[in-house]
């Protein structure tokens, strides 16, 4: 109960997301946003029985100087009636541009991942970035600057909540492979500052190939790893992913 009780939690600050950081962005008749949400369902019967889901949804706004990009994701499975998949990741990020390539901003993540009994890890980020290639078709930018990290982490007497300051850095790529096919990859890296040796590594890879002009066909690995997770539980997390998205 209390597992389905924090998926809730993380699912209100998902939302709530949505409705502050737009907020932070100026208003402009110029504005127009952009994104896809997808679906990735995978089930057994037979021998085996089990299901997976994966539902994701991200959008960005880009003007003159402000980029707005917001993202989240559910994750569920289960293996004959025994949950083996439960995670949610929220995140929003607000960047002013100070000239065509550097830029400063805010990024805000939240996390829950049930089966590793992590019931939240919000992660405060300012952001200091810079656009090494910038066109039509490649987009590379890195990130770094401080943050702050707050987890809720473990259960019963090995249940912990602290709080504390890292340092974050981040690098993605953007890549249209043709008219109809694009890649993408992201990595971030997040070593507390008191003791380098306990950090998190989010990596993500992905491809989407579009079928019509608005639907494509779009394959995801993400690997989570984790330096000191919760009792018993393993250091990685790592998900492939194969469904449809519909692109607005």
């Amino acid at each position: 109960m209390k597992r389905h009780l924090s998926t809730t939690w993380v699912l209100f600050v998902l939302c709530a997301l949505g409705a502050v950081f737009p907020a932070v962005a100026e208003t402009s008749t110029n504005s127009t946003w952009t994104g896809s949400s997808a679906v990735g369902l995978t089930l057994t019967r037979g021998n085996s029985k089990t299901a997976l889901a994966n539902l994701s949804l991200e959008a960005k706004d880009k003007w003159s100087k402000n980029e707005l990009l917001l993202g989240s994701s559910l994750t569920y499975g289960e293996n004959a009636g025994t949950e083996t998949t439960e995670a949610v990741d929220a995140n929003g990020q607000y960047n002013r541009l100070f000239d065509e390539r550097f830029y400063g901003g805010l990024k805000l993540d939240v996390f829950h991942d049930g089966i590793a009994d992590l019931k939240y890890r919000i992660t405060i980020a300012p952001v200091a970035g810079y656009y090494f290639v910038k066109n039509a078709n490649t987009t590379l930018n890195a990130e770094a600057g401080p943050a702050y990290i707050y987890t809720d982490q473990g259960r019963g007497v090995n249940e912990t909540r602290n709080g504390y300051p890292t340092v974050r850095l981040a690098e993605r790529l953007d890549q249209k492979l043709s008219g109809s096919a694009k890649l993408w990859e992201s990595l971030e890296y997040l070593p507390k500052v008191q003791e380098l040796a306990n950090y998190l590594v989010n990596f993500e890879l992905g491809i989407d190939a579009a079928v019509t002009k608005q639907i494509s066909l779009r394959t995801t690995l993400q690997d989570y790893y984790n330096s000191r997770p919760a009792a018993g539980r393993f250091n990685n997390d790592v998900r492939l992913i194969a469904g449809v998205a519909y692109n607005f």
